[in-house]
């Protein structure tokens, strides 16, 4: 009688659960669904504004090998960039708990000035050579005031 009264209140207890679980799913389903949480497609969520202040965070390993090329190309432009007209700020760190990861971090005027950078004769080596210098976990993320896009305006070391 026992096991009979604790294989009932079981399946009481796995039908309210699969109940609520779905009554979860089919709010959650609602709420981002609705406009406020609209998604706007993740490969290329560009602004058509071009006048808006940018920022530029890239994240990536180097290879160890690579390291010194990587830091001397780095840099060079590091020392020239401070000074373009569309630059608010522009620097590199390596993170301190993971050897030959680095993040750049860059402020840029607007979208103009972050092209016109990417074309300067002292970041072209450092681009060109980006393949063979940086592990395939690269990741690069472009934030404006009003979206975040994925992808540089020009391709990198093709």
């Amino acid at each position: 009688m026992e096991k009979m009264r604790q294989t009932y209140l079981f399946s009481r207890v796995r039908v309210i659960k699969t109940v609520v679980l779905l009554g979860l799913a089919i709010a959650s389903a609602a709420i981002f669904s609705s406009k406020a949480f609209a998604q706007v497609s993740t490969t290329n969520q560009q602004n058509t504004n071009t006048n808006l202040p940018l920022v530029v965070v890239n994240r990536f390993e180097i290879y160890p090998e690579q390291r010194e090329l990587f830091l001397k190309l780095a840099k060079e432009a590091l020392e020239l960039t401070p000074n373009e007209p569309g630059c608010i700020t522009y620097g590199f760190y390596e993170q301190p708990t993971a050897q030959n990861s680095f993040i750049y971090y860059e402020e840029w005027k607007d979208k103009a000035a972050l092209v016109e950078h990417l074309q300067k004769p002292y970041v072209k080596p450092l681009l060109a050579n980006f393949s063979k210098i940086v592990k395939k976990n690269f990741a690069t993320r472009i934030y404006d005031t009003s979206s975040v896009s994925n992808e540089l305006p020009i391709s990198i070391g093709k």
